[in-house]
């Protein structure tokens, strides 16, 4: 049996710990790198349009590539709803690539909006009751971080 004496044992439980701390460093540096669903997320440009409500950290994957997120909320109940959803659509078209459309049917969702509504995230948030094809266009031109051509 080797004997260690008082110094030599707190010696080795600091080493011991070093290398501990060391190996978890790497480990975590190896799992950033390498597991999946982990790192920078890809935005999948092909992708733009969507009849559901997409989750915060989904919005921001695509506002970091400066893609302006466009949600309407529209209800089958609601007449002006049909007048929402030409002006979305087309703005849609004109700003392709940099407009993200999430089109959400109230009543499908818990969501509690007074319908029509146009709500905007981009360098700031903003939302528009009127559906003025107009106005959305001057907000939305307004919001992006770098303004397209486009507008």
């Amino acid at each position: 049996m080797i004997k260690i004496n008082h110094s030599q044992k707190k010696k080795l439980i600091s080493l011991f710990i070093l290398l501990i701390f060391g190996a978890s460093t790497i480990a975590f540096a190896f799992l950033q790198v390498f597991a999946p669903g982990n790192g920078d997320t890809d935005v999948d440009i092909s992708t733009l349009k969507y009849d559901y409500p997409l989750s915060n950290a989904d919005e921001a994957a695509y506002l970091q590539e400066d893609i302006l997120v466009v949600r309407f909320y529209y209800s089958n109940e609601c007449e002006d709803c049909s007048k929402g959803n030409i002006i979305v659509e087309r703005i849609f078209e004109d700003l392709k690539d940099r407009v993200l459309l999430e089109k959400i049917n109230t009543d499908n969702y818990s969501i509690d909006k007074t319908v029509p509504l146009i709500e905007l995230k981009g360098s700031a948030a903003d939302s528009l009751e009127i559906m003025d094809y107009a106005l959305l266009r001057q907000t939305a031109c307004g919001l992006f971080f770098s303004e397209p051509d486009t507008c």
